[in-house]
Parts: C-alpha cells; sequence; structure tokens
C-alpha cells in the first residue's frame, strides 16, 4: 500500500476521533468552566487542541490534495470544506471566548458550527474504509 494513503488515512481516522470527542465531551463541558476562569481556560484550550490538530489537518490537507488523482476529488473537496468551516466558524468563536470569556451562545455556536466537521471527517473515514476494503 502507499505511504502516502496509509499517511491519508490514518490522519483522517485520527482526526474522526478527536472532533468526536471535541463535539460530545469537550465543547459542551464548556458551561460548566466557572466565568472567573473562562479567558484563561478558553486559551488554554486552543492553544494545546491547535498544537495537535493543526500539523494533523495540515498532513490531512496536503495528503487529500496529492491523493486527488488517484482517488478523486471528493476527499479533497471535504478537506477542504473542513478548512472553511474551521476557519469560518470555529477560529472566531475561540478568539471571541479567549477575548470576551463565557458567553453562553458562543459556546452554543461552537457546538453547532463543528457539527459540519464532525459529519465531514465521519464521511471521509467511511470512504477511506470502502477504499481499505476494496484493498
Amino acid at each position: 500500500m502507499d505511504l502516502l494513503l496509509l499517511l491519508q488515512i490514518f490522519v483522517c481516522f485520527s482526526l474522526t476521533g478527536l472532533i468526536w470527542l471535541i463535539q460530545i465531551v469537550h465543547y459542551p463541558s464548556f458551561k460548566y468552566v466557572s466565568e472567573s476562569h473562562f479567558a484563561e481556560f478558553a486559551k488554554f484550550h486552543a492553544d494545546r487542541i491547535s498544537f495537535i490538530v493543526v500539523p494533523l489537518m495540515i498532513v490531512d490537507l496536503g495528503t487529500s490534495l496529492f491523493l486527488m488523482g488517484k482517488y478523486g476529488v471528493l476527499n479533497a473537496l471535504l478537506a477542504i470544506l473542513i478548512w472553511l468551516s474551521t476557519a469560518i466558524w470555529s477560529v472566531p468563536c475561540h478568539a471571541r471566548l479567549q477575548k470576551h470569556g463565557k458567553d453562553e451562545k458562543c459556546i452554543q455556536r461552537l457546538v453547532l458550527s463543528n457539527w459540519p466537521r464532525t459529519i465531514l471527517w465521519s464521511a471521509r473515514s467511511i470512504m477511506w474504509m470502502f477504499v481499505l476494503l476494496k484493498l
């Protein structure tokens, strides 16, 4: 099996698992953090999760673009949509929470706006499972 394909599948599966953990456990738990420490918590979260997510997302996008010719454009298109969703919805919510502290509406928006990324990564992982089954 192609090393690039293996890397793409590994990273996509890893990000899928991570996004489900964030969606179901971590983001909803934001409402339980006290207002007095929320801005610090939000910064801590953004700094630490970025250390894990950003390199994986870069590798994910890069490998999906390189594999377009062999595996079609759908995977790469979905990866690009994930990046757009992150830039348009997630990053601004995180920035607001870090700057202004606890904001229930912003937390709710973060949880709701994370669903597209969760669904897109899940769809991509399902696609890769079918590819693996064919190999």
